[in-house]
């Protein structure tokens, strides 16, 4: 938005200069003829005067003024080519930042999208060839669902990515319970940690009240637990706490799992962002947590001591009343 405002200041400053350069030039031309007309009928003054003169004598100060505004005029231009050039080289800097930003996209959703299917695939055919005992049957059919779950979390994310990106975030917000909230998101991601070997575990105050769109809280949270659980080993422990402070709702999501690089933990709420340390996903899932967490009027933040140290999100949501 703002390359655009400069790219049109520059627009409309070169149409004002080639507008002025074209109407100077027309008037100089026409003066150029009345001088001379005046030199042939004899009359010096009158060609002086056709300039802009006074008389003759005022030729040598009229040519310094004329001097002085080519040069001036001159400098713009060169100014405003130089401006042009440097957002030029802005712009396509951008675009191909944007094209590895694509291209991160792509490959993560593709990862995404085919992992589950594969999973499921593999499930079915297990199934489907009948020699499986009743344990393994009940073992094969919870890690597909979910699987499918996951599967659901990423289309979900893709779609209100693009809803985001066409309407802005609407949301639909009603007081509720924020430890309900957890407690429902905790229980959808259940089968997902079991699949795993993790542990899910949830500390938090009773009855804490805030004005949610609960859809896109649930969003919020499972992106964030999902995060946790894929990045953390086997046997770990993922922790879910909320608590009241100050007026506010705070929500941690902590793991002990791979961690956050230095280096990416400025970036790993942009869209598309997917870290050289750290394989998988398709940088969607935590940039739609930050917009959908502010358009509450909250913040979220990520902390992490480094790679193979674990995480930690904490999540910031104005309070209100209990609901009646």
């Amino acid at each position: 938005m703002r390359s655009s405002v400069v790219f049109a200041i520059l627009l409309a400053l070169s149409a004002a200069l080639l507008a002025w350069w074209v109407t100077f030039a027309v008037l100089e031309a026409n003066a150029l003829e009345r001088a001379g007309e005046a030199l042939i009928a004899g009359d010096p003054d009158a060609a002086a005067r056709a300039f802009g003169a006074d008389d003759r004598g005022g030729l040598a100060e009229l040519a310094r003024g004329r001097r002085r505004m080519f040069i001036s005029e001159a400098v713009v231009f060169l100014a405003a080519l130089i401006a042009a050039l440097v957002l030029f080289v802005a712009s396509k800097r951008a675009e191909r930042s944007v094209l590895r930003s694509h291209a991160r996209f792509l490959a993560g959703a593709t990862h995404e999208l085919k992992t589950p299917l594969a999973t499921i695939r593999l499930g079915l055919e297990s199934l489907a060839d009948g020699r499986l005992d009743a344990a393994a049957r009940e073992r094969y059919l919870r890690a597909m669902l979910g699987e499918t779950d996951r599967l659901e979390r990423g289309l979900s994310n893709l779609l209100e990515t693009a809803a985001l990106r066409a309407e802005g975030v609407v949301l639909h917000r009603e007081p509720g319970d924020l430890a309900a909230d957890l407690r429902t998101a905790i229980e959808a991601m259940t089968p997902r940690a079991d699949a795993t070997a993790v542990h899910l575990e949830l500390a938090a105050d009773a009855a804490v009240f805030a004005a949610r769109d609960a859809k896109a809280l649930q969003l919020v949270l499972r992106n964030l637990l999902d995060n946790a659980i894929k990045f953390s080993p086997r046997g770990a422990v993922v922790r879910a706490s909320l608590r009241s402070v100050g007026g506010r709702a705070r929500i941690l999501v902590e793991d002990a799992g791979l961690g956050i690089h230095p280096d990416d933990l400025g970036h790993i709420f942009e869209p598309f962002w997917r870290g050289d340390h750290a394989p998988g996903g398709a940088g969607l899932g935590l940039h739609l947590a930050r917009e959908l967490v502010r358009a509450h009027g909250g913040e979220i933040v990520a902390e992490s001591p480094g790679v193979g140290r674990g995480a930690v999100f904490t999540i910031e949501l104005p309070l209100v009343g209990a609901a009646s």
